[in-house]
């Protein structure tokens, strides 16, 4: 069950310090990347004229105009209530993966064509390393399982290890 945070505070996103720190954050970040060749330097053409010979006056305008938008929407999204900031900032992300998505310039035609293959290969590979992993990890789980009945101490020791390690260690890291 979920409990009510009643915990009476100042917004931290209304803070103007904060909000200068997510700022130079936010430039930092954006100048990082040279985003001249982006949609997003098409749009700032007007300003800094040719994206791509504008150097490094039009990777820090981009950064600058990036690096606002980004604070503004922070302040502007802490003034709203918590169900409608909810809704919003899902909206804003659903809209950045599809922008994501975008750019990856896909032939959605083919992709319609060949559709039903993709799917079918897309499950079948699915099936098939989820068994593989299944497989191996059975095998390492009935290793370990009877290396901690064991009375050496190194079996037991190693695979105590083994267990309280990938028992910790989040999914996600254990991935990459």
């Amino acid at each position: 069950m979920l409990y009510r945070d009643t915990v009476e505070s100042e917004v931290l996103v209304h803070k103007p310090w904060f909000v200068a720190l997510i700022f130079v954050a936010m430039l930092a970040f954006f100048l990082s990347f040279n985003l001249a060749g982006t949609t997003f330097g098409e749009l700032m053409r007007p300003v800094i004229g040719d994206p791509l010979q504008s150097g490094i006056y039009g990777r820090f305008a981009i950064a600058f105009v990036l690096a606002i938008i980004f604070s503004l929407n922070i302040v502007v999204v802490g003034f709203i209530p918590l169900q409608v900031q909810i809704g919003i900032v899902w909206m804003e992300l659903l809209l950045l993966f599809l922008a994501f998505f975008r750019s990856f310039n896909l032939s959605m035609p083919f992709i319609w064509e060949n559709l039903p293959y993709l799917i079918s290969q897309g499950v079948v590979t699915t099936i098939y390393v989820s068994a593989v992993s299944l497989f191996f990890a059975s095998l390492i789980a009935i290793v370990a399982a009877v290396a901690k009945l064991s009375s050496n101490g190194f079996a037991y020791a190693t695979a105590s290890f083994y267990t309280s390690f990938f028992r910790g260690l989040p999914l996600l890291m254990q991935i990459y």
